[in-house]
């Protein structure tokens, strides 16, 4: 898969907002738009004011992006930093690697320049470019919401700050990456799956993700953004599993995740408690709640175990919960 740029991205959009059109009806809304609108009228903002050049001795940079925040009596701007194209060329978005810092008393400057608040690591679940920062505080913590990018797709992650200058990313990993559904095949007997390339875009092509099952398999996603699914074969004999190796949605192979000899009434339920660990409950043919937990959020799963005594009336596959 290509790496995701932020330059990427918009391109994709505006192709495919100019793709968008109502059949059979566009010259009738065009014209009756050009009828029903007043002239246009400009506004004025004033007069710009240039406040920073992000440039270094040598070497031309542009500043993009950007977001302000003031904190201990001064405002402090963010946003892409990269090396400047020549005239009537647009700048390289794949090199979009770090986010510029400087601060300043007052909106119109003097602006000081400071380190990079934030450059883009690697090791950190795929990340390979950086755009769009946006910095609040809460609870005395600043906290930089920012998009990222990179052969998984694209995310929004999240840093964390005490002072503005050192900016610590969350341990979880991103927030937010594309989603995937799932959907049974028409004979019934399997089920595919498939993803958006990026949040809110395109989608995969449907891939194979379970077989030998006549119901919808259970997602969930995990603490650090991986998703897990359960698939159950007809009869409920066998529970099987499968999960991503990383955020961008490569598939492990999966193993058998049920109890010897105790065939399930239906496909499971899964939820997140409030430390990230996944709960699956699942009702048994004889009508006993049986439960795993992971050991901690987005690790191993401890052996089945009871959920208490009480009976309950088994659902067959398929039918409502409520």
């Amino acid at each position: 898969m290509h790496s995701i740029s932020r330059r990427g991205l918009l391109r994709g959009t505006a192709a495919g907002a100019a793709a968008l059109a109502l059949p059979g009806a566009a010259g009738t809304a065009t014209t009756a738009a050009a009828e029903a609108d007043p002239p246009h009228r400009w506004i004025g903002a004033g007069p710009f004011t240039h406040v920073h050049d992000p440039s270094l001795p040598g070497r031309r940079r542009y500043l993009n992006d950007h977001t302000l925040i003031k904190a201990y009596g001064r405002w402090h701007l963010f946003g892409i930093v990269g090396d400047s194209a020549p005239p009537g060329a647009s700048p390289d978005s794949a090199a979009e690697v770090a986010f510029a810092h400087a601060s300043a008393p007052g909106p119109y400057g003097p602006w000081t320049p400071h380190a990079d608040a934030l450059t883009v690591d690697r090791s950190y679940f795929g990340e390979e470019h950086l755009w769009a920062p946006h910095v609040v505080e809460a609870g005395g913590t600043f906290w930089m919401f920012y998009a990222a990018g990179g052969r998984g797709g694209a995310a929004i992650n999240l840093a964390t700050s005490s002072d503005l200058f050192t900016w610590t990313r969350v341990p979880s990993g991103p927030l937010f990456r594309g989603i995937a559904v799932a959907a049974m095949a028409p004979s019934g007997l399997a089920a595919f799956q498939r993803r958006q390339t990026v949040p809110s875009g395109g989608w995969d092509d449907w891939q194979h993700l379970f077989g030998w099952t006549t119901a919808a398999p259970t997602l969930a996603p995990g603490a650090d953004g991986r998703l897990e699914a359960f698939a159950l074969s007809p009869g409920g004999a066998r529970l099987d599993h499968r999960w991503y190796l990383d955020t961008g949605g490569a598939w492990a192979a999966g193993e058998g995740f049920g109890e010897p000899g105790v065939p399930l009434a239906a496909p499971p339920t899964a939820a997140a408690d409030v430390t990230g660990r996944l709960h699956l409950f699942a009702v048994t043919a004889d009508g006993r709640i049986r439960t795993r937990v992971q050991e901690r959020p987005s690790g191993a799963w401890r052996p089945w175990s009871a959920f208490g005594e009480r009976l309950v009336a088994p659902l067959r596959a398929g039918s409502p919960a409520g």
